[in-house]
């Protein structure tokens, strides 16, 4: 089975985008989206809504923030 059988398979029946990061489109990733851009974030509100996975990922590539 080739990979881009697979993902369409996975597109098209699972509902689930299968990109590399780099080509995802604009609005898929808001870490991505700022970092295309060349924003960086000074401060992050994270309302705890989850198990703090959003926090961590955004730590990760904004570690200068204050959080």
């Amino acid at each position: 089975m080739s990979g881009r059988y697979v993902k369409h398979l996975l597109d098209r029946y699972a509902g689930y985008w299968v990109y590399k990061s780099k080509y995802l489109p604009v609005g898929a990733d808001l870490r991505l989206d700022l970092g295309r851009l060349g924003i960086s974030v000074n401060t992050l509100f994270d309302v705890g809504a989850n198990v703090g996975q959003s926090y961590l990922r955004f730590r990760k590539d904004f570690p200068r923030g204050r959080y």
